[in-house]
């Protein structure tokens, strides 16, 4: 981004209209990229750079388009200290014992230091600020990406200011909507046709830089689109503070490179998920399930929780605002879609006691979620009405798996029929039941009569009175 103070647009009534660029600017990009060399210290840059601010600067929106430009280019500079002695340190010893009063006493003091880190402390006393590190390579661009990423800095620092900013057009939504997440932005997605609200820096009680840098990196993922369209309302003045509506569509002269840096905190979801498979085994965790519709909003959950027939999606927030919390979880009440947000209370202020949702400082505690996943699970109790298929023994496993709930929420509501006897794992027919209680097994192995019949037959021994005696631990004899 540009400084507040270098950027450049212009007001005609409530519309801003940021003052882009183009070919006819490449001359003077072209001129400016020749100042910048190799050896020169970058004080020597800046003088020059102050020259073509007075020639090209007539106005002031022309000073402040070299001085932006120069940022631009700088930052394809890498400068290095001429002296590997810490410049503050030299500064610390000239001064450590007050001011020299006369010219004597301060070469005097001078050639002490130089001596003691054999430098020339007057030359390098100051090398650790900008204007005297030396350029030691260059790696400027063309003209025209530095136009184009002018314009892109331009664009994001406008946006800094930004109540709303509404995206629309041909992009890949499901990415743009997994960025915004990851950056951290408050959002309201619509569907049919398909359009982004991110949630601007001036929305916050104060305006955060950080949420605004965010906001920032997101820029180039739109403007790299076939076609794209950003709609903003723009907060200019200090004491009266007015609205102003951008719009900036399909922009050919703006770079879409995206920043190396790493655009944001994955530990979160990392930890969240790995804690809450370790500690919660009644309940299934998967990762980024994709978009749901709700209440005609698009959510991104970051997480589903599946438990026989029950979906909960789970929505790790960023940052966040009273209003914006209350009215995404109102958006939610009401809906066949279950999904639990996950707050971080040092990303926003506000109060949000008494919402069905999970606050969080460092760390996601589990243990909060998997409360609010066992209320969601007493309050969706959903009667199974199964029905036997003729087999003459049938284990509640196999009717869990085929009815597609888990044998515990089976247990929960077992069902008697007429031709079967219900046992502690099976439903085995009477006639079959009646039939192998007129066999006498007293005495006999344990493991031979299970080979024999099947491993039902531990159940229907209970329930004919024997008992098991272990010999060892792989040997039993039954008895009665």
């Amino acid at each position: 981004m540009l400084p507040s103070e270098l950027v450049r647009f212009k007001i005609h009534g409530d519309r801003i209209y940021p003052l882009f660029i183009g070919k006819r600017e490449l001359d003077l990009i072209n001129e400016m990229i020749s100042i910048y060399k190799p050896y020169k210290t970058f004080g020597e840059v800046e003088e020059e750079v102050k020259l073509l601010e007075r020639v090209h600067g007539k106005t002031t929106h022309g000073a402040k388009l070299v001085r932006g430009l120069h940022k631009v280019i700088s930052r394809y500079l890498t400068l290095s200290e001429e002296s590997t002695i810490d410049s503050k340190k030299i500064r610390a010893e000239l001064f450590s014992k007050g001011p020299a009063l006369s010219e004597e006493e301060r070469k005097k003091r001078i050639a002490e230091v130089s001596e003691m880190f054999n430098v020339d402390a007057e030359k390098l006393m100051y090398a650790d600020l900008e204007e005297s590190k030396i350029i030691k390579e260059v790696k400027v661009p063309s003209a025209i990406d530095i136009a184009k990423e002018y314009n892109l800095s331009l664009f994001q620092s406008i946006l800094f200011k930004s109540y709303k900013v509404t995206f629309s057009g041909e992009l890949n939504w499901k990415e743009l909507l997994r960025t915004i997440k990851r950056l951290g932005l408050m959002y309201i997605a619509y569907p049919n046709p398909v359009k982004i609200d991110v949630i601007g820096p001036y929305t916050l009680v104060k305006p955060s830089e950080k949420y605004g840098r965010n906001l920032a990196l997101l820029i180039p993922y739109v403007v790299s689109s076939p076609s794209w369209q950003a709609e903003a309302e723009i907060v200019l003045g200090r004491k009266k503070r007015r609205i102003y509506m951008l719009k900036v569509e399909n922009l050919e002269w703006i770079s879409s490179n995206s920043s190396h840096e790493k655009i944001f905190d994955s530990s979160i979801e990392e930890s969240f998920y790995w804690d809450f498979r370790n500690a919660i085994k009644d309940w299934k965790l998967e990762r980024e399930p994709g978009p749901i519709v709700v209440n005609g909003r698009i959510f991104l959950p970051d997480f589903i929780a599946l438990k026989d027939h029950l979906e909960v999606f789970i929505e790790i927030v960023g940052f966040w605002t009273e209003d914006y919390i209350r009215e995404k979880v109102k958006k939610l009440e009401g809906s066949s879609k279950l999904i639990i947000p996950i707050v971080n209370e040092e990303l926003g202020t506000g109060r949000i006691e008494g919402l069905q949702l999970v606050t969080y400082k460092r760390k996601v505690d589990v243990t909060k979620v998997y409360k609010l996943l066992k209320q969601i699970e007493a309050s969706n109790v959903r009667k199974i009405d199964y029905k036997l298929w003729g087999d003459p023994v049938i284990s509640l496993k196999e009717i869990a798996s085929k009815y597609g709930v888990s044998e515990a929420t089976l247990r929960k509501d077992l069902m008697e029929f007429p031709e079967y006897v219900l046992l502690k794992n099976y439903y085995v027919k009477r006639d079959l039941l009646e039939l192998l209680s007129k066999e006498d097994y007293s005495g006999r192995k344990l493991q031979d009569v299970i080979k024999e019949k099947g491993e039902f037959i531990v159940d229907v021994l209970e329930k004919l009175g024997y008992k098991i005696k272990w010999i060892n631990i792989s040997e039993a004899v039954i008895s009665k």
